[in-house]
C-alpha cells in the first residue's frame, strides 16, 4: 500500500511540473478549453480559473494570401507589481497546421487526434519587471485555399516557487482570426479597390516604440487620422489630406515623442470626394508599453 501511495505521489508531482518544459492542448481550440488550472498542469489554480491579472495577446497580420507566411508575437502580461515571475504559453490553430518558429524559446509538437501542430515554450521565460511582460515569436503559413483560420493562445505566469500553487495565474488570449485571400497577379493588385472603408488593428500591438496603422478607402477621400488619449484629448495627427482609393499605411513612432505608456485610441475620419455628406468615423484602441 505504501509503495502504491509513493508511486501515485511521484506521478502527481511529475505531471504538476511537466509544464515547465512546455504544454499542449490548453487553448480555446478545444471545447473543454482546460487552460492551465486542471490537474496535471498548475493544479493549485483549479479553484481559480482564468486570472484577470494575466493578459495574453496575439499580434501579427490579420490578412494573408494563400501560402503566405506571416510573423506573429504572443505576449504574456501580468498587472500586479512583482519581483520574480516567469511565464509559458501554448499556441494552436483551428486548421491544426501552419505553425513554426525560429525563436530558441519556442518548440513545436504534434498532438492527437488529428496530427495537429502546436507551439509551446521551451523552458519558462522570466517576465521583465519594468514592462511586466514576456513574449515569444512564431510564424504562421496560410493554407493553400482561401478562407478564415483562427489562432489560439493560452499563457501562464508562475511565481517560481518550484511547485504548482495559487501563485501561478493564467488566461486565454482572444481568438485571432486570419483571413486567407486568394493570391492575385500584379496587374490584379493594381486594380484591387476595397468595397468599404476599413481601419485595421495597428501592428504590432502592444508596441514600443513604433507601430503601423493601415486603412483602406473605396473612393478618393479627404481623411484625418489622429490619436487620442483616454481623456479624449488629441495627442497626434498622423495623416491628413486627400487620399486616392486603395490601401494606406502610416507609421507612428511614439517612443521619440516622450508619451507615457498606456492605452491610446486612433480615430479615422473619412469624407468621400464624390459624396461629401457621407462622412464616416472609425476608432480603434492600441497599447503602448515602455
Amino acid at each position: 500500500m505504501l509503495k502504491k501511495l509513493l508511486m501515485f505521489t511521484f506521478i502527481s508531482i511529475s505531471l504538476a511540473y511537466a509544464s515547465s518544459g512546455g504544454i499542449f492542448q490548453k487553448t480555446l481550440r478545444y471545447t473543454a478549453a482546460p487552460g492551465c488550472g486542471n490537474v496535471g498542469c498548475h493544479a493549485g489554480q483549479s479553484a481559480n480559473p482564468a486570472s484577470t491579472n494575466t493578459t495574453v495577446t496575439i499580434t501579427g497580420p490579420n490578412t494573408l494570401t494563400t501560402n503566405q507566411t506571416g510573423d506573429y508575437t504572443v505576449t504574456l502580461s501580468y498587472s500586479p507589481t512583482f519581483t520574480n515571475k516567469s511565464g509559458g504559453f501554448n499556441v494552436a490553430t483551428k486548421s491544426g497546421a501552419g505553425l513554426s518558429s525560429t525563436d530558441n524559446g519556442v518548440k513545436s509538437g504534434t498532438v492527437q487526434p488529428g496530427n495537429f501542430i502546436e507551439l509551446t515554450h521551451n523552458g519558462k521565460k522570466s517576465l521583465n519587471t519594468n514592462t511586466k511582460n514576456v513574449s515569444w515569436t512564431f510564424k504562421y503559413t496560410a493554407p493553400s485555399a482561401a478562407g478564415i483560420d483562427t489562432l489560439y493562445a493560452t499563457g501562464n505566469v508562475v511565481n517560481n516557487s518550484g511547485g504548482a500553487d495559487v501563485g501561478d495565474e493564467w488566461n486565454h488570449a482572444a481568438k485571432f482570426a486570419v483571413t486567407i485571400t486568394a493570391a492575385t497577379s500584379v496587374n490584379d493588385e493594381k486594380n484591387l479597390v476595397p468595397k468599404e472603408i476599413v481601419l485595421h488593428q495597428n501592428y504590432p500591438n502592444p508596441f514600443n516604440p513604433s507601430t503601423k496603422i493601415q486603412y483602406e478607402l473605396p473612393t478618393a477621400s479627404t481623411v484625418k487620422l489622429e490619436v487620442l488619449n483616454t481623456a479624449g484629448q488629441l495627442v497626434a495627427i498622423l495623416d491628413e489630406g486627400t487620399k486616392s482609393a486603395g490601401s494606406q499605411t502610416v507609421l507612428w513612432n511614439i517612443g521619440k515623442d516622450g508619451f507615457a505608456s498606456g492605452v491610446y485610441f486612433y480615430r479615422l475620419e473619412v469624407t468621400p470626394k464624390n459624396n461629401p455628406n457621407n462622412r464616416s468615423v472609425l476608432v480603434k484602441k492600441m497599447l503602448f508599453v515602455k
